[in-house]
């Protein structure tokens, strides 16, 4: 995708052919689909495309579609997120009230789960519930920090330090 010259996105097949497209994907699902809006005039209508054809692959149902990572790409229904796999199945329903994070690290990722905050596997499956707040010490973005698979728990004013692996 690119912005012609009337700043409008625009999608080019590998003929040259262009088609201008209400919105682009910054980065794709996988390394050859990615999400882009085909509305006119404000109104979404949303498609995975896959690159090597250039054609809709199907009907995107979700708001947000983030990039593949550790096999999944984390989506949003407009309120809850959940995960899709590769193949654009829904893996992990969208349960989790908000992701400061989109990737997993070292396949695990703090999720709010209601007032409460979780860490959870790439099945979906809990491994830790129910604390206050949970640091993700490799999301650099937010903390300055990148130390892959370290987790700082807090609970009831008290402070955990966790790995991935869920050593304490």
């Amino acid at each position: 995708t690119y912005y012609n010259s009337s700043s409008k996105p625009t999608l080019m097949d590998r003929e040259g052919n262009e088609r201008e497209i209400g919105w682009a994907s910054e980065e794709g699902v996988t390394d050859n689909v990615v999400v882009i809006d085909l509305g006119k005039n404000g109104q979404s209508n949303r498609y995975f495309v896959d690159l090597d054809s250039y054609k809709t692959i199907e009907k995107c149902p979700w708001s947000h579609v983030y990039p593949l990572d550790n096999g999944l790409s984390m989506v949003c229904d407009g309120n809850k997120y959940g995960f899709i796999d590769k193949n654009r199945q829904l893996i992990i329903p969208c349960q989790f009230d908000m992701l400061y994070s989109t990737t997993f690290n070292c396949g695990i990722m703090p999720v709010r789960d209601g007032d409460k905050y979780a860490l959870i596997n790439t099945k979906g499956e809990y491994v830790l519930r129910d604390a206050d707040f949970i640091y993700d010490l490799q999301a650099e973005q937010l903390f300055g920090y990148n130390i892959p698979g370290i987790f700082i728990i807090e609970s009831s004013g008290m402070y955990t330090i966790m790995d991935a692996s869920g050593y304490i």
